[in-house]
């Protein structure tokens, strides 16, 4: 298959590898040649591709729709909002988020996809690609594969839609309160003179002392942050770096932050890998217990994965080991020496 037709079919992805392999045992087996078909197939491609990149990048009022109003056609191929629409819960069942469907151009990048998987498709009849015994077991297992998920879907969710995550959570977080600490926090503002290419250690330690002297005089702190502050990160918040734990900050930094006592201390010039700094105390919260509330949302969230999970493997668990069954030992050993070396068994 040429490179630049196998490059283009992968970017497309969702299925097309099975076409791939397809396509490249076709020309092997038969020797023809198809770059006729390919150009016309890929002139309405590209023009697909257009589209499809038109709409990313331009936004357009929503109307109403319905599943049979056509989104776009290429050649024999028509995709329709119901073919989307299906599509986009089949993504979903399969693990993809349903937030990324939110974002702006991932609708019309899954519609390439399946655009790209159906002009494919068209191209293997019109080569004489059948389905042979190999296929069809494929599609009969896959079949099987789509009922086995509806059904562990469904029941998934029916188990969960009937749990009081409210109760739960709240037994959950008495049960294990020691999970849900905070640590003792400071609120800090800061003046950051930063040793650079520019500005040496010395020259930077001349300029925070300078800067703790004007403090000392009275100078508004916001003031200085404006004049004197290379963080730019906290300009806008006039040095605020708001509360954190001790870990969240380089050591220096953090022991100094931790060490005031008063609300509106100031610290002297305390030394860092980014420079010299001036700490203002703003605020102080004990360590302690945090509010249910404040938690509830993410110990459900907890729970509900876990018990998604449970609920899935024993379903698994179940279909694996039937109550009653009968097993033919000597045909799967002899299937088995189809493919193992006898001196390993």
């Amino acid at each position: 298959m040429p490179a630049f037709l196998e490059g283009w079919i992968r970017k497309g992805g969702c299925g097309c590898s099975f076409l791939v392999s397809r396509f490249s045992l076709l020309v092997e087996s038969r020797n023809i040649v198809w770059i006729k078909v390919l150009n016309m197939q890929m002139k309405s491609a590209i023009a697909s591709f257009a589209l499809v990149g038109f709409l990313v990048s331009n936004t357009v009022a929503a109307k109403d729709i319905t599943a049979d109003d056509v989104l776009l056609t290429t050649g024999d191929v028509t995709i329709t909002v119901g073919d989307m629409r299906h599509y986009v819960k089949e993504r979903i069942d399969h693990g993809l988020p349903a937030e990324r469907f939110t974002e702006p151009g991932v609708v019309p990048r899954l519609m390439e996809n399946l655009m790209t998987i159906r002009v494919l498709a068209n191209m293997a009849k019109e080569q004489g690609v059948s389905v042979d015994e190999q296929m069809q077991w494929a599609l009969d297992v896959e079949r099987d594969r789509q009922l086995y998920n509806r059904y562990v879907h469904d029941t998934v969710a029916e188990q969960m839609a009937k749990t009081n995550w409210d109760a739960l959570a709240k037994e959950e977080y008495l049960a294990n309160k020691a999970s849900y600490q905070r640590p003792a926090q400071v609120s800090v503002s800061h003046i950051l003179v930063a040793v650079s290419k520019e500005r040496n250690d010395e020259q930077a330690l001349a300029r925070i002392n300078e800067v703790q002297a004007l403090l000392k005089d009275g100078e508004s702190f916001e003031k200085l942050v404006q004049q004197y502050s290379d963080d730019n990160g906290s300009l806008e918040q006039q040095g605020s770096l708001g509360y954190f734990a001790p870990e969240r900050m380089v050591k220096p930094f953090s022991d100094a932050a931790f060490a005031m006592e008063e609300v509106g201390d100031l610290s002297d010039p305390v030394k860092t890998r980014y420079g010299y700094h001036i700490i203002r105390l703003d605020g102080e919260r004990p360590a302690g217990t945090l509010p249910f509330e404040e938690v509830k949302e993410r110990i459900i969230a907890k729970l509900q994965k876990g018990m998604d999970s449970d609920l899935r493997t024993q379903l698994t668990l179940e279909a694996r080991s039937p109550k009653e069954f009968e097993l033919n030992e000597e045909n799967l050993k002899a299937l088995e020496l189809e493919y193992v070396d006898p001196d390993l068994l």
